[in-house]
């Protein structure tokens, strides 16, 4: 035997030995409801036996093993909760209390499936490994949740999922329907990667924050609710569809267009771009309502500019440069800011439509202007 096969070994028995030393521990004995005593075995300080009372947050360890599902359809509070590799807690209705204990108060390895119902927590909660999935219920409480790195997360079906806690993802999240609402935060961390294919305005309607990686790949437009906010300091890359917002934004990070991408379209807020902010690609730059706060440096010269409506202030220390490989477009809205901007040499520019045009900025032109409207 190798030596990572003894350490594997060892780590196992020393696992199995902890579970057997602590009466009032429990473990499933087979799939079946949380309520249902023939789903148990206790440990009486000696042996398991055939459970006697439900396990509550005043038993010992509660483990779910491996191949077995636990469902959760009454109400029910717990504590130091295990879901083994290969075991699954399925919460359907009603709500689950989570108290706070020592450590982790409930610990997944296997899979959290989350159907109805509502899930709150005093202590922690985590998915270490494994599989979280959620169509629709509420997660609650002070203590928070976090999927750590390597869980795969599904958001899946029409349904609303109500956030009024702290989520915190370490791992992937694939998000393909129903809207994320509620009064607390979806955090993306930096290892994170959350994975959006879910269309539609208000579908992000909670405060939210991005260190990681964020993948919109819907079809349609995608917006954040009017009362939240969203703050990007990792990659926001938007492979299709239209990136919109009615809450503020702020972006210190990079924000990735393809070229089926639009960003900044129909806004009703305000959006920050601070000086360690980038926008790169060869999607389009939309700027429809709201206003735009650039500071970061920008020579552009791959991304089409159009302005329909709204304002951009470009307060960097330099010009927005519009320069060949990239284009610029103003139907109406206004320019400011103290950097200025410059039309670059081999660049036409177009004013067009009769759209009011303010500019409150210093606008150089060193290519061709075609002035045809407005």
């Amino acid at each position: 035997m190798n030596t990572f096969n003894r350490w594997i070994g060892a780590l196992a028995a020393g696992l199995l030995l902890h579970v057997a030393m602590n009466a009032q521990d429990y473990r499933s004995k087979t799939s079946g409801n949380w309520n249902t005593l023939t789903t148990w075995e206790q440990f009486d300080g000696v042996i398991w036996v055939n459970a006697t009372s439900l396990p509550s947050s005043a038993s010992g360890v509660i483990t779910i093993l491996s191949p077995h599902t636990v469902t959760v359809s009454d109400a029910r509070t717990v504590d130091e909760v295990v879901v083994a590799v290969g075991g699954a807690l399925s919460m359907t209705a009603n709500t689950l209390t989570v108290a706070n204990g020592a450590g982790i108060d409930l610990d997944v390895y296997g899979t959290l499936n989350f159907t109805g119902g509502t899930i709150t927590t005093a202590g922690a909660v985590q998915v270490s490994s494994g599989a979280f999935n959620w169509t629709t219920g509420t997660l609650g409480g002070a203590g928070g949740y976090t999927l750590a790195s390597g869980v795969i997360s599904a958001f899946s079906v029409s349904d609303t999922k109500s956030l009024n806690s702290t989520l915190t993802n370490n791992g992937t999240i694939n998000w393909s329907g129903g809207q994320v609402a509620g009064t607390g935060t979806l955090q993306n961390a930096a290892n994170g990667v959350f994975n959006i294919s879910v269309s539609g305005i208000n579908q992000l309607a909670v405060n939210s924050s991005n260190a990681g990686i964020i993948n919109y790949s819907g079809t349609g437009t995608f917006n954040q609710h009017a009362t939240n906010t969203f703050a990007s300091s990792g990659t926001l890359n938007v492979t299709a569809g239209s990136w919109q917002s009615y809450g503020n934004q702020v972006f210190s990070g990079v924000i990735n267009l393809s070229a089926a991408a639009t960003m900044f379209e129909s806004m009703s807020a305000s959006t920050n771009l601070t000086s360690s902010a980038s926008i790169v690609g060869v999607g389009t730059v939309k700027i429809n309502g709201g206003t735009v706060n650039q500071a970061f440096p920008w020579t552009n010269n791959s991304i089409p500019f159009l302005m329909v409506s709204g304002t951009w202030n470009n307060n960097s220390a330099g010009a927005l440069v519009f320069v060949p490989g990239s284009s610029f477009t103003w139907q109406s809205g206004a320019l400011g800011g103290t950097g200025g901007y410059t039309i670059g040499n081999g660049l036409t520019a177009l004013l067009n439509t009769n759209g009011s045009k303010s500019l409150n900025s210093t606008l150089t032109n060193n290519g061709t202007i075609n002035w045809s409207g407005g």
